[in-house]
C-alpha cells in the first residue's frame, strides 16, 4: 500500500495515497472519510483498536461526518488495518469519498426517503469511475432524505428528496410548502458497502450507479405515506442552487456524478484553485447548462430545469424536530419552526416514524476517546456521525434507549438535552495546532463545568484569528490572543 506522508497542511487536490496524512503539531495526522456518516460496529470497533495502538488515542470528528486519528506513529499499518476493516476502498479515490446525509435517513417527521443505499451507490460509483479521482479534496456531496438538514450546508452537489409534484419553486430547506412525509423507504442491506481493493466494484454492483429496479421500495412508513400521485424524488443543487432538476432516487447517483463531471470540464487546467462549484464563475448556472444540453441527462430527470435558478439556501442547517408522538404533526399540515428542535446540535431522544427511538449523543468538542467510540458502536444496531460532530444511535426501542443513555454518559458523552456542552465548539488549539496561542480545549472545558446550563447562543472557541471549525449561524466567539480571549460580538 501506497501512503503519502506531508510536511505542513497540504493542499486539498495534492494527496495521492489512499490515507490522507496531515503533519501536524502533535505528529501525523490520518483523515478517514464514512460517506454519509456511516459505519457498522464492526469498522468503529476496527478504528477504536487502530487509533489507540497505532496513534495518540485521540478521535476528532470533522464538519463532513469524517473522523481524525491524531498522533500517528505507524501510518502503514494503521492503512493496512483500516483497509482489512472495509475502511478505505479506493487506493485512488480515498480523498474524493466526501459525502454526507441526513443522519436520521427518512426516519423524522420532515424526512421523505431513507437514503443510506443512495449514499452506498454514490461512494461505489464514485470509487468506480477513474476521472472522478481528479476531483479536489473540498468537492463535496450530500444526499437531504428531505429533511433540510444538510441541504443548507453547501455542498457542492446535493440531491434533496421531495415529493416529486412539489411545484417547481418549493422550499427545500426545513418545512417545504407541500412535500408531504413518504412511505418510501430502502431494504437494510440494499447496497452493502463491499470492500474495494485498489478502486474495483465488488461483483454486482452497478458501475454507472444506477440502482436496480425495485432496490428502492414505495413500501408504507408508520407515520406517514404518499398522497395520491406523489411519489419520492429529488431536486438537484449545486452549490446551494436549485437547478430546477428532479430525478426520482434510482437516478440520484448517475445525475449527480454527471454533475461532478460536468464541474471537471468547466473547471480550466490554468485554474487549479477553482476547487469548488462556487468558485467557478457561473459554475451552477454552467453545469446546469451542460447538464440541460446532454441527451442522457435529459433521460434521468422527470422535470426539465425551469430556466431561472434557485434562491440559494440558508447555510445554517434546520434539521429535523424532536417531537412527541402525541404531537408530532400530521402529514396534512405544515411542520412550524417551532417544533423543529435543533437536533443536529442538542442531545436526546427522538421518536421515528416507526415508533422506535433515535438517541441524539453529543461529543464534547468532538473529540473521543478509543473506549467513547468503542460504546458509541455497541450502544445500537446503526451508527451514523453527522456533519455537526455529534452521533445519533438510530433504530433503538425505548428499553435500549435507556441502556444506552446510561452507557454512553458513564462513557464520558452527553444524552442530556439539557447540558451544558450544547452548542459549544472549539478548534483544535495546543498543543495539536502551531499558529494556536492557547490550549482551547482545555480552556473550554473548564468553562463548561462551570456553568449550570447551555449557553443561549452557540459558543466557539478558537485558538488565533483564523477561527478554525466556526459553526455556521449565528455563534458567540472567543479568540485567543495570547493575553486572554477576545469575544466577538463583544
Amino acid at each position: 500500500m501506497s501512503i503519502a506522508d506531508f510536511s505542513g497542511r497540504i493542499r486539498p487536490d495534492a494527496c495521492p495515497g489512499a490515507l490522507q496524512v496531515h503533519e501536524a503539531a502533535d505528529g501525523p495526522l490520518a483523515r478517514i472519510r464514512l460517506p454519509g456518516g456511516a459505519a457498522s460496529p464492526a469498522q468503529l470497533h476496527a478504528l477504536a483498536d487502530c487509533a489507540e495502538a497505532f496513534g495518540s488515542g485521540v478521535i476528532e470528528l470533522t464538519s463532513r461526518a469524517n473522523v481524525q486519528v491524531r498522533g500517528l506513529h505507524s501510518p502503514t499499518a494503521f492503512a493496512e488495518r483500516l483497509t482489512a476493516a472495509g475502511l478505505l476502498p479506493s487506493l485512488a479515490h480515498e480523498r474524493v469519498r466526501n459525502i454526507v446525509a441526513s443522519p436520521m435517513s427518512g426516519r423524522g417527521v420532515l424526512g421523505v426517503v431513507d437514503v443510506l443505499a443512495v449514499v452506498q451507490a454514490l461512494d461505489l460509483a464514485l470509487c468506480g469511475r477513474e476521472r472522478l479521482a481528479g476531483l479536489p479534496g473540498r468537492f463535496l456531496f450530500a444526499v437531504d432524505d428531505g429533511t433540510g438538514d444538510v441541504s443548507g450546508l453547501g455542498a457542492d452537489v446535493t440531491w434533496a428528496a421531495v415529493a416529486v409534484d412539489a411545484p417547481p419553486n418549493a422550499e427545500i430547506i426545513g418545512a417545504r410548502t407541500d412535500a408531504r412525509n413518504s412511505g418510501a423507504a430502502l431494504p437494510d442491506g440494499a447496497l452493502p458497502h463491499g470492500a474495494l481493493p485498489g478502486g474495483a466494484l465488488p461483483g454486482g454492483a452497478p458501475p454507472n450507479g444506477v440502482l436496480p429496479d425495485g432496490a428502492l421500495p414505495n413500501r408504507a412508513l408508520p407515520g406517514g405515506a404518499l398522497r395520491s400521485g406523489e411519489s419520492p424524488g429529488g431536486r438537484l443543487l449545486l452549490a446551494g442552487w436549485d437547478t430546477g432538476l428532479i430525478c426520482s432516487p434510482a437516478a440520484a447517483v448517475p445525475l449527480m456524478l454527471a454533475a461532478a463531471e460536468a464541474f471537471l470540464d468547466e473547471r480550466p487546467d490554468d485554474a487549479p484553485h477553482a476547487w469548488r462549484i462556487q468558485e467557478l464563475e457561473n459554475g451552477p448556472a454552467r453545469i446546469t447548462a451542460r447538464l440541460t444540453a446532454d441527451p442522457a441527462v435529459r433521460a434521468l430527470t422527470t422535470v426539465p430545469a425551469t430556466g431561472t435558478m434557485g434562491q440559494n439556501p440558508t447555510t445554517d442547517p434546520v434539521p429535523d424536530p424532536t417531537i412527541d408522538p402525541v404531537t408530532r404533526p400530521s402529514v396534512d399540515r405544515p411542520v412550524t419552526p417551532l417544533e423543529r428542535a435543533d437536533v443536529g446540535r442538542r442531545a436526546g431522544r427522538i421518536t421515528q416514524r416507526d415508533g422506535r427511538v433515535a438517541l441524539q449523543v453529543l461529543v464534547p468538542l468532538g473529540r473521543l476517546t478509543p473506549a467513547q467510540l468503542r460504546a458509541l458502536a455497541d450502544s445500537g444496531p446503526a451508527v451514523r456521525l453527522t456533519p455537526w460532530r455529534t452521533a445519533v444511535s438510530l433504530d433503538l426501542s425505548p428499553e435500549a434507549a435507556d441502556r444506552a443513555e446510561r452507557a454512553l454518559t458513564e462513557a464520558g458523552l452527553v444524552t442530556d438535552p439539557a447540558s451544558p456542552w450544547t452548542g459549544v465548539t472549539a478548534c483544535t488549539g495546543r498543543p495539536g495546532c502551531g499558529k494556536a496561542l492557547a490550549d482551547v480545549q482545555a480552556d473550554a472545558r473548564r468553562w463548561v463545568e462551570s456553568q449550570a446550563a447551555a449557553p443561549g447562543t452557540p459558543v466557539h472557541w478558537a485558538g488565533c484569528e483564523r477561527r478554525c471549525g466556526l459553526p455556521r449561524g449565528q455563534v458567540v466567539e472567543l479568540i485567543a490572543t495570547g493575553d486572554g480571549y477576545r469575544r466577538h460580538p463583544q
